[in-house]
């Protein structure tokens, strides 16, 4: 299994079939916040939704076309990073991610975060990363803040979300500034 150890407490991991009842578990326990910007919640109903999840993420890992990586934490599955996909010709990764409730407010998404930068950038050999997210989404636009990502932009109407169309922000983290917070 692959994956990758940020500290004793945190680790990244590829998502396995045995996996499906406790990453199930955390997007019911998350459902109504998860759902106000991520509109495939509504579309997981029971654990074997996420079997097919499953599938399709490690599908996209052999075909080098994204890499979804579980969070885990102490042991339970606190939330799910990606690269959502990979732009070969631009060398650029697009990443998401999201925590369940309980794990919210403890650093860990910005170690992850961080951790994906190491893997982007030194296992892809990407030039940039880039995470987009609603204008109002103050999680994940704080995880980008806080890792150093320079805010690029905002388009407007980008989203289109159960309430309407909304704003996205779109942050990046240039490989070279990467390496040079690394040699500091």
């Amino acid at each position: 299994m692959l994956s990758y150890r940020i500290d004793e407490d945190l680790e990244l991991a590829i998502p396995r079939i045995k996996d499906a009842e406790a990453l199930y578990d955390a997007i019911a326990s998350s459902r109504e916040s998860l759902r106000r910007y991520l509109p495939w919640v509504d579309h997981v109903k029971q654990a074997e939704d996420e079997i097919a999840s499953i599938q399709h993420d490690r599908q996209r890992f052999a075909a080098d076309e994204g890499l979804d990586l579980l969070i885990w934490y102490q042991g339970q599955l606190a939330g799910k990073i990606s690269f959502n996909g990979f732009d070969h010709l631009n060398e650029e990764a697009d990443v998401g991610y999201w925590l369940a409730e309980a794990f919210r407010g403890q650093g860990l998404m910005t170690r992850s975060l961080d951790k994906m930068f190491e893997i982007g950038f030194e296992e892809y050999d990407l030039h940039r990363i880039v995470v987009r997210c609603a204008t109002d989404n103050v999680g994940s636009n704080g995880v980008a803040k806080r890792t150093g990502m320079c805010l690029e932009g905002t388009q407007r109407k980008r989203l289109k979300l159960a309430d309407g169309y909304h704003d996205q922000n779109e942050y990046a983290l240039l490989r070279d500034e990467w390496k040079a917070r690394q040699s500091n």
